[in-house]
Formats: C-alpha cells, sequence, structure tokens
C-alpha cells in the first residue's frame, strides 16, 4: 500500500508519503508548502494570496500523487479550515484542482492523532503533548501511554505573532503581553495542573525550529530532531533572545529558516508560557506529529493504533524493511544476552547496556542493503536516518554507533559522534562493542554458547562451547583479549570445566 497524507495547516501544507507491506513501512516522500491561511483578514477570511498558494501547492501534490502511483490519498484540513464560517467555497476550490474531498479534522481529532504518533515513537511514559500549530494549539496529557486529556486551543504561532508582533516587530513588552495572553487562554483548560513537572513534548515546526537553533548553537545531533531535550531554562532564555531581535537578525539565526523567522514569535510564546506554567524541567522535541499519527491508525486497528513497545515494534520494521535475515540477527541477540547477563549481574555492566544492544544487535547488518563494502558506514548512515523509535536521542546515538562499528570499530567517519559523548558512555560504548563482535564471531563460526558464566575469583568470564570448538574459538578471540581485559579488567576463556 502507498498511503499519501496531506495536511493543509494554518501555516504549511505537507504531503507525506508512506509505503507499508510484508516488507515493513517507510517514508516514500515529503513535500511542503507556505501558504500562511492562517493569516487572516480583517474580517476572518482568508487572503486571496494564500488561497492562490494553496491551490497551486495543492494542485502540485496531486500530480506527485498520481505520478508515485498512490493507492489512497487521506486529505486533512486543521484549524486554519475548521475555524472559517463558511469552508465550502474554499473546499469546493480545491476539489476543482485536485480531486480530493478534504477531511476536517475536530481540535480533538488532531489532539488524538498527536497522542498517537508521540505514543509510537517516544518511550515517554508520562508527558504533556503540545502541537503549536499557525492557528491553534492542542494539548493532550499523556499517563501511562494513555490520553487522559485532551483540548484544541485556539491560539498558534501565526494567529499570535500576527496579533502581538505584526510586521516583524518584537520587544519585551510584546512578549510579556504575549505570554499573559498565553496564559489567560491556559486557565480554562480544567486538567492542565495534572502536567506539573511533567516533560513537555514539543510537536510541529516551531518545536523542532527551536530544537535546531540549539543544536546548532551547541554541536548537538544537528540532524536529528526527534527526543531532543532543551532544559526549560535554556527554552526560556531562547525565546527572549528570539523576541529581542528584528525580523533581518532572526533571519540570520544558524536553524532557523527563512520562512519561519517570523511566525518564530507566537509559536516559542506559546511552548514558553506553557512551560513556565507548569514548572517543568525539561522541554523534548518531537519528530513526529499530526501526519505520522494519521499513518499509524491506518496502518493498525483503530482501535488500539499505539503499540505496547515502540523500540521493538521499530527493530521488526526494520528488520523487515531491509530485509535482514532474521535467524541470524535472533541468535546474534540470543549470544549477546548470554554474554551481557554474567556481567551485569557481576557490576561490571550497566543495565541499561541491554537496551543500547537490543537494537544494534538486530539491525547492525543493515548497511549490506546498501553494499557489503563499507558495510559498516551504511549502517551508521541509515540507522541515524530511519525510523528507529522508543529511544532518547542519546540512546538512539549510542545504540546507532554500536551497530555502526562491528566490523571496523571507531574510525574517522564515527569520531565526531564520539566527540557528542560524555567518556563514562563512550565507555559503555567500547564495552559493548565488545560484547557485540564477541557475538558476531560466535555466529560466523556457527556456535552456540552451551553456557556464560562468570567466575569473579578468577576475574574470568567463560564461554561455554565444545572441547573440539575451543581452540578455534580461542583463536578467533584473540583480538579481543586485550580490548576485553582492558575495557572489564577480565580475561576471556572458552573451557567451563577448567575455569570454575
Amino acid at each position: 500500500m502507498r498511503l499519501a497524507i496531506v495536511d493543509l495547516g494554518s501555516n504549511s501544507i505537507r504531503l507525506l508519503m508512506m509505503e507499508a507491506g510484508d516488507s515493513g513501512y517507510h517514508v516514500v516522500a515529503e513535500a511542503k508548502a507556505v501558504a500562511r491561511l492562517g493569516a487572516r483578514n480583517a474580517d476572518g477570511t482568508l487572503r486571496q494570496e494564500a488561497v492562490e498558494q494553496a491551490l497551486m501547492a495543492l494542485q502540485g501534490f496531486a500530480r506527485i500523487c498520481a505520478q508515485e502511483r498512490c493507492d489512497t490519498v487521506l486529505p486533512v484540513a486543521t484549524a486554519a479550515v475548521r475555524s472559517l464560517a463558511d469552508p465550502k467555497p474554499f473546499l469546493d476550490a480545491v476539489y476543482r484542482v485536485t480531486g480530493w474531498k478534504f477531511r476536517i479534522l475536530s481540535g480533538e481529532e488532531e489532539a488524538y492523532y498527536d497522542y498517537v504518533a508521540v505514543a509510537n515513537a517516544t518511550p515517554l511514559h508520562d508527558a504533556l503533548i503540545a502541537d503549536v500549530g499557525g492557528a491553534s494549539t492542542e494539548l493532550i496529557l499523556m499517563q501511562g501511554r494513555r490520553p487522559t486529556g485532551m483540548i484544541s486551543l485556539p491560539v498558534g504561532a501565526v494567529t499570535m505573532t500576527q496579533r502581538f508582533a505584526a510586521g516583524g516587530l518584537a520587544s519585551s513588552a510584546a512578549l510579556s503581553a504575549c505570554l499573559d495572553a498565553v496564559d489567560t487562554v491556559l486557565d480554562t483548560v480544567t486538567w492542565l495542573g495534572k502536567g506539573s513537572d511533567l516533560p513537555v513534548v514539543g510537536v510541529g515546526g516551531t518545536a523542532r525550529a527551536l530544537g535546531k537553533i540549539e543544536r546548532r548553537r551547541t554541536g548537538g545531533l544537528v540532524d536529528v530532531a526527534h527526543m531532543y531535550r532543551l532544559p526549560s531554562e535554556t527554552l526560556a532564555r531562547l525565546v527572549e533572545r528570539l523576541w529581542s531581535l528584528d525580523l533581518s537578525k532572526r533571519r540570520q539565526i544558524d536553524g532557523l529558516s527563512k520562512d519561519r523567522a517570523d511566525i518564530i514569535l507566537g509559536g516559542s510564546a506559546i511552548f514558553g508560557a506553557l512551560c513556565r506554567r507548569l514548572h517543568v524541567s525539561q522541554f523534548v522535541v518531537s519528530g513526529v506529529g499530526l501526519r505520522d499519527g494519521l499513518f499509524f491508525a491506518k496502518l493498525r486497528s483503530q482501535s488500539t493504533p499505539v503499540v505496547e513497545d515502540p523500540l521493538q515494534e521499530s527493530v521488526s520494521n526494520l528488520l523487515r524493511w531491509f530485509h535482514l535475515d532474521r535467524e541470524r540477527a535472533q541468535r546474534r541477540w540470543e549470544i549477546c544476552q548470554q554474554l551481557l547477563h554474567p556481567l551485569i549481574a557481576s557490576g561490571k555492566l550497566e543495565e541499561k547496556g541491554e537496551r543500547l544492544l537490543y537494537p544494534a544487535a538486530w539491525l547492525c547488518e543493515a548497511g549490506r542493503w546498501i553494499s557489503g563494502y563499507n558495510a559498516d558506514r551504511h549502517t551508521l548512515y541509515i540507522l541515524l536516518h530511519s525510523q528507529l523509535y522508543g529511544l532518547e536521542q542519546e540512546e538512539m546515538l549510542l545504540a546507532t554507533l554500536l551497530a555502526g562499528t562491528l566490523q571496523h570499530g571507531n574510525g574517522r567517519s564515527v569520531k565526531p559522534y564520539l566527540a557528542l559523548l560524555p567518556e563514562e558512555r563512550r565507555h559503555l560504548l567500547r564495552q559493548l562493542q565488545l560484547i557485540l563482535r564477541l557475538a558476531e564471531m560466535l555466529v560466523r563460526l556457527d556456535v552456540f554458547p552451551s553456557g556464560v558464566v562468570a567466575n569473579p575469583k578468577q576475574e574470568c568470564l567463560v564461554i561455554g562451547v565444545g572441547p573440539l570448538l575451543r581452540p578455534l574459538c580461542a583463536t578467533m578471540a584473540a583480538p579481543l583479549e586485550n580490548p576485553f581485559r582492558k575495557q572489564f579488567g577480565w580475561t576471556l576463556a572458552f573451557d567451563i570445566e577448567e575455569n570454575l
């Protein structure tokens, strides 16, 4: 199935094209056009220029969908259309150029699909999800990975900028007035206090832009938006900085696109007011949103669109998409578990290591999908830019580095990523690299250990293999001996009887 989702928003119009089938699902194409339907005439009607831009963009999207042979097109409209006194003339014009009948989502539906996206793509169990669009903001209280409160509020990046910073003019006084106005709207949300001290998950273009600006400033993973965390104090300073600059200077900010430099004011103030009110410590950037939620709901049963374990589901999907050998990958993971558990029980390895090693053990051969030559490098790039969900951003980086260094270690292409990690994380990575390489060696030799035990007295990890295979395993593992001793303080042995 090839599915296209067209999101007619208040600031931009977006196309997300997905392929889904027995071989998993993946993004085929994306497209975006800025129309600013949320910026209205004084009487609340759509501006003619915005209508013309929207019709032109949608006509282009329709041609793309036809050329890509989409089986299904799911066109939806949000606040820009549902807030119109009479949306029919505009939607009739859209139908004439596209043949699409748009479904106008209610604010609650929009909030629900935001929840579906975040619950399927993050490791979070409890959070306040906030999708700041051009003309509305959807809030979802997620507790135990279930939505316990949902609402759509009539404040958005375009409308608040138009109201408090028209013409791109900004000041501290205007920011204060904007924050107060947002607070007044938040007063109407009776359950909002339950979100106090929970992380605020920012959905939408404003949230991604704020994260990108900070990543560019600090040197973080520039191309990876999903699950990037900003301390609330950092967010507050960033909001104040944006409102202190005129439009020309905002357009020079590294990480901020020129077509968002004006409306970033209203959107950033909404997030700032929300975090200030709830006394949150962390603002988390989501790389998924409405369109992803619609896709997940279409892919799965409407009654159960949220998976129990996002990481497990994500790994399974990528395993199928890259046509990896499931039996071989499962055997590698089972041997990794055999090696992990005695080391964890002996205090030689953090428990966190198992969670990081899981996706790496299953997906470390993904680079072969491109070529067996330089497969490590391909694996690193693919997994950094794939839909590997269910991990914190640092966890994703560690798991990706682990998978992408199976054969050749921490070479030149890896060093820029290692520099993003503190030393204790790099130490954990080196430990897990040895475990994965040891497991891969045993898989290649077609050896499945009869057992793995720790011998703290002899400072040894003992891997049980048959007598005829012991010399071969010891020889093949020889390059790992010194690194293993350096990272764990123990030696390796392959004879259980002699080492217990």
